[in-house]
């Protein structure tokens, strides 16, 4: 996720529970969570600052195991980072993209402008074939996603409402608009007004290619956040239905799918105020059913990131407030507006123990498992270790894990990265 979105996303939900005045409806039937207790977070150290150093990109490491090709946008353009011949190549000149996703099998990238959404081959020539959407319809809160079904059949773009785009030979050929689910058959029995508005969240393609996502009543929200609930869309009679796959509760409006299509994630962090917040996970293995909750206290998670093996997340994570002018490297640097950014942490999740790693957003790991980017403000001080910088840009920064150990090294500056598949 976007660090922008998860700012976006904070406003958005104050701005429910404004308007809802309520508190989100309790679960009837609770599964067990387990807490994470505070004092855990205590353990995160405060990021040291390194005197300010602009930082060279340099091939990750001497002697490199093959790479995947690295995707990232940088001032509204896509770029591609060839780590053969250690360059970056510049892929559009439009300046207007807000996202970008690989197709699955690694061949093409659909790229997003606002209003047209436009497939790109990896390899050939660079003349994207573009498809116009429907220009939006309500305010903006949420940087736009994209992600691809496995079958590459469909791609869902994703803000403030959704569009379902159908794919034929590898081009976009139509697309459904989604905006109140209620309108596409979701339902909340509980609602004590008809006719007030839903609102969709986060959606997902599992390993069938069928598709999933959250959404949000307004009778749901609060002053603490919005509950979501899991919906299936049906592509034969265009309706959500339930989602009986997984017992989340305290839903929260992200979803995360493992690279093997087995374990789902659900998450997200409710506020009651500066001194109160709580970051929901829930974890379904699809293939049995079993799934486990837990509550961390006192956090905030922007993002989480598997592992291919899928028994390990990266959680990237920060200060549950800000306000403006809060004198944070991760706000001087030109990270992110107002909040204070964690390490990054890879969280064993069966296990329950987590290692710090250092401060960063977006982070992707590679379908090897060997290399893990990111994006940070960091500099190299003199004891060798990569340290928070009070300048920017922010880089990117890939980790290559070797045997215990890993090396961190600046790429190039940029945002949103992802790997080729």
């Amino acid at each position: 996720m976007n660090p922008a979105k998860a700012i976006r996303l904070i406003f958005y939900l104050a701005l429910l529970g404004l308007i809802a005045g309520c508190i989100p409806a309790a679960n009837s039937d609770p599964a067990p969570v387990e807490k994470i207790s505070s004092a855990l977070n205590q353990s995160i150290p405060t990021p040291e600052r390194a005197s300010p150093s602009n930082p060279v990109a340099v091939s990750p490491t001497s002697n490199p195991a093959p790479y995947p090709t690295l995707a990232y946008l940088r001032q509204g353009n896509l770029w591609f980072f060839d780590f053969t011949m250690n360059r970056e190549l510049q892929v559009s000149s439009s300046g207007n993209i807000q996202a970008f996703a690989w197709s699955p099998d690694g061949q093409s990238v659909a790229i997003y402008t606002g209003n047209e959404l436009c497939i790109v081959l990896a390899s050939a020539g660079m003349t994207p074939t573009c498809f116009s959407l429907e220009p939006r319809q309500r305010s903006i809160y949420k940087t736009p996603t994209l992600i691809w079904s496995p079958d590459q059949k469909q791609i869902l773009v994703m803000q403030d409402e959704w569009w379902l785009v159908q794919m034929a030979n590898g081009q976009p050929v139509s697309a459904k608009h989604i905006v109140d689910p209620q309108t596409w058959g979701a339902t909340w029995p509980d609602v004590a007004e008809p006719g007030s508005p839903a609102y969709t969240g986060q959606g997902i393609f599992l390993a069938d290619s069928s598709l999933i996502g959250t959404a949000a009543h307004l009778w749901d929200c609060g002053s603490v956040g919005c509950s979501h609930r899991l919906f299936r869309f049906n592509n034969e009679t265009l309706r959500f239905d339930p989602f009986d796959g997984s017992n989340f509760t305290n839903g929260g409006e992200q979803l995360l799918l493992s690279h093997d299509g087995r374990r789902l994630v659900n998450y997200g962090s409710f506020h009651a105020g500066c001194g109160m917040y709580t970051t929901y996970v829930n974890v379904t293995d699809l293939t049995t059913g079993d799934g486990r909750s837990f509550a961390f206290e006192q956090e905030s998670f922007y993002e989480l990131a598997f592992s291919p093996d899928g028994n390990q997340l990266v959680i990237a994570q920060g200060a549950g407030c800000g306000s403006a002018g809060q004198d944070v490297w991760s706000v001087s640097c030109g990270l992110i507006d107002s909040f204070e950014i964690y390490p990054l942490q890879i969280w064993d999740w069966q296990a329950n123990t987590r290692e710090t790693l250092v401060p960063g957003l977006e982070p992707d790991w590679s379908n090897d498992g060997k290399h893990l980017v990111f994006r940070s403000c960091l500099a190299q001080a003199p004891d060798a270790q990569w340290k928070p910088i009070e300048s920017g840009p922010p880089w990117l920064y890939v980790l290559s894990f070797g045997e215990g150990e890993y090396t961190n090294q600046p790429v190039a500056i940029g945002q949103n990265p992802s790997w080729q598949p």
